[in-house]
């Protein structure tokens, strides 16, 4: 970037009803007055769309909701919900209150320590927000008369196990927890970074190209720590290609022509072939994979479907398993297919999932990765975002 040595530094700003309302006073004083660009009534929302992909707004794109619609609040006689020029992961407005929002996303804290999963894999999550995914300290057990043991029930004054900076990392998440993983049992997957999907001679994807800079400050924090990187691409083979189901084959066909091992324009060689230029990492990726290639810290597995842990033996699950890696931390595109692909089958072998915020994208139209990022919260885990891994990381060396 530039020629020189920089680190690149990403704001996050987390929900607060309380920050909002103060927000919501000075905006009503005037002391705030947000740039915008134009208004449109609810019923011309998909106007106000249309405006906001056209990339030349130079302000806020606003709609106006009918406050029929709505119970009027104290801080407006209508609701205003913005429409933001897309930053690397916002990519629809929320039609929802922040307070509302927040109760459905985020559960309140524990008010006793609680264990959950088995014997071999399992959590610990703490009245102070804690969650231990590194299986290391179970919760303490009573004895019952027939000789078998259960958790103890009045364990809310059972201290948090200290962490331990050689082997643990303690990450904040959403919903006000900071999850601990064990750095030798974990990995992030990148999903599908390559110039197919990415290079802007073949598509445009801003949003997927905003990732780019989030994961080159996050990978070598997580390699300074051991995570593994694992790189995890569509890569074919002849043979794969005759073995490709019909659903998947017609998928990637446009009017029926083209499709999996067609040649591209240019120098991109055929499509999503293994060693073939489209199929390279996008641009300062491929050299952040060979650098850590040669390190030792960064693999690449190839993927032949959506999803990487599709089948019993897919070259990512076997991976996994030889290397004992129990926690996932998901990026890549596209968010809602390939990433969530992986992240949902995952989730159902076993795996902790992390799913990072900023580095995640899709091309599909607003709903698509709000509703992987809202279920990967409620259900296949926890979101967090590159900027908070990194500091983690840097003030846990």
């Amino acid at each position: 970037m530039g020629g020189t040595n920089r680190k690149w530094k990403l704001l996050s700003v987390k929900l607060d009803s309380e920050d909002s309302l103060a927000f919501a006073r000075m905006v009503e004083e005037g002391k705030i007055r947000p740039l915008v660009d134009s208004v449109y009534a609810f019923e011309d929302t998909l106007k106000a769309y249309e405006r906001l992909m056209s990339k030349r707004a130079t302000g806020k794109v606003i709609v106006k909701v009918d406050p029929a619609l709505f119970k009027p609040s104290h801080l407006s006689d209508f609701l205003i919900f913005f429409i933001h020029r897309l930053p690397s992961h916002t990519s629809t407005t929320t039609i929802s209150t922040p307070t509302t929002l927040e109760r459905m996303l985020h559960p309140p804290k524990l008010a006793v320590a609680t264990e959950y999963g088995n014997a071999a894999s399992f959590w610990v999550e703490y009245p102070a927000g804690l969650i231990d995914l590194s299986r290391t300290a179970h919760l303490p057990k009573v004895a019952l008369q027939d000789g078998e043991t259960e958790q103890a029930q009045s364990v809310q004054d059972v201290p948090v196990p200290p962490l331990q900076p050689a082997t643990q990392l303690d990450i904040p998440v959403d919903g006000d927890r900071v999850i601990r993983i064990a750095k030798k049992h974990s990995a992030i997957v990148i999903v599908d970074m390559q110039n197919y999907f990415l290079h802007p001679d073949i598509r445009d994807h801003p949003t997927g190209l905003a990732c780019v800079i989030p994961l080159m400050n996050l990978v070598p924090a997580l390699r300074a720590h051991g995570v593994k990187i694992l790189w995890v691409n569509w890569g074919l083979t002849e043979h794969e290609l005759t073995t490709i189901p019909p659903s998947l084959t017609r998928g990637f066909k446009k009017g029926g022509r083209g499709g999996f091992g067609s040649v591209l324009p240019g120098d991109f060689g055929r499509l999503l072939m293994r060693g073939e230029y489209n199929s390279e990492l996008y641009g300062p990726l491929q050299a952040l994979y060979e650098e850590g290639r040669r390190e030792g810290t960064d693999v690449w597995i190839h993927k032949n479907r959506m999803s990487g842990l599709w089948g019993p033996q897919t070259a990512l699950g076997l991976y996994l398993q030889e290397q004992g890696i129990t926690t996932l931390f998901f990026a890549g595109v596209n968010a809602d297919q390939c990433v969530l692909g992986t992240l949902v089958d995952a989730y159902s072998k076993g795996y902790d999932c992390i799913v990072v915020e900023d580095c995640v994208a899709t091309t599909s139209p607003p709903g698509g990765l709000e509703n992987v990022l809202y279920n990967a919260s409620r259900s296949y885990g926890f979101v967090t975002d590159s900027s908070r891994i990194t500091d983690a990381a840097t003030c846990q060396k």
